[in-house]
């Protein structure tokens, strides 16, 4: 069976640096390709506040 990852990079607070949204994804994304995930998905989401 493959397994897949789906990742927004999305905050919910705006006093949340960014570059601390994309370290957290890059380390979420590192444990699943550790764990054997075969893709990871990032949703692309223009224009809104919190991205």
């Amino acid at each position: 069976m493959k397994f897949h990852l789906a990742v927004n990079l999305e905050r919910m607070d705006d006093n949340i640096a960014m570059k601390d949204v994309r370290d957290h994804t890059l380390r979420m994304v590192q444990m699943a390709d550790e764990a054997g995930f075969e893709i990871a998905w990032a949703a692309e989401h223009h224009a809104l506040e919190m991205t």
